[in-house]
């Protein structure tokens, strides 16, 4: 009986270990932004307290309807970030005991005031002229018949930007779902558009997901006053258009249903 015991002793503390693996490498949602409180757009409604308290030029925010309830319009010279003096965001907090990230929103561009040509920022912690940080953008180009294309771009750390281009398909001035994972321990950037894969780029994985500059919906804060500590009463590459159901998440996920 006492061998009996032991064994069933070690069965369970192996059953528990790999429990416990199992739940330490689960997916984790850092932040969520519904934008459904038109009152208080930046409010984070994972239960996490990473509400977005700096408004970026906010008469260029504004409460829209949505794919879910409300959604945030940025008017391509505002965003929303959490903020404080030393720069600190949850994204840098969460770099330093993790790798694999995913973000998930959707977006519909502003045609009659959308930068054509011009690589949009919509969600953006740094990156741009450094090897750190992450960003998606939507590059919006019009034919000279008035014909809209849209592309977007996904980014963390040194990933190559030209190899993860993906094309939107149809009516590029409607909603789509955008999903952007690094996955660290497979070492790739992947790019979803409306639950399908769409590009795929090599990423080490060691790439540095935080950054010096803050998490920003809307754009690009830092305007390249990057010896002042940035300017923020105005973004860099902005976002023209709307924004809903913003969802950052600690891990790759890859199951489109659960970040819709």
């Amino acid at each position: 009986m006492k061998k009996v015991a032991l064994i069933l002793a070690v069965l369970m503390t192996f059953v528990l270990a790999v429990s416990c693996a199992a739940e330490e490498s689960a997916p984790v949602l850092l932040a969520y932004y519904t934008f459904d409180d038109a009152e208080n757009l930046g409010a984070d409604a994972s239960g996490n307290g990473n509400d977005l308290i700096k408004a970026v030029n906010p008469d260029g925010i504004k409460a829209v309807e949505g794919v879910n309830g409300g959604a945030v319009w940025f008017g391509g010279i505002s965003g929303l970030m959490p903020f404080d003096d030393a720069n600190n965001d949850f994204t840098d907090i969460y770099a330093q005991t993790g790798k694999a990230l995913t973000v998930s929103f959707y977006a519909k561009i502003d045609a009659e005031n959308a930068k054509f040509g011009d690589a949009m920022r919509v969600i953006d912690s740094g990156v741009n002229g450094s090897a750190e940080g992450f960003t998606v953008l939507v590059n919006a180009n019009k034919s000279e018949d008035g014909v809209i294309s849209l592309y977007t771009i996904s980014v963390v750390g040194g990933s190559d930007w030209w190899g993860s281009y993906a094309e939107v398909g149809a009516d590029p001035e409607g909603w789509h779902h955008y999903v952007m994972v690094y996955d660290a321990e497979n070492e790739k950037v992947v790019m979803f558009i409306d639950g399908e894969q769409k590009a795929e780029v090599y990423a080490d994985s060691e790439e540095q997901v935080g950054s010096a500059f803050t998490f920003c919906i809307g754009g690009n804060w830092a305007q390249w006053d990057w010896f002042n500590g940035g300017n923020h009463d105005m973004t860099m590459n902005g976002f023209a258009g709307s924004v809903d159901e913003v969802k950052i998440y600690a891990g790759a996920v890859y199951d489109m249903e659960l970040l819709k």
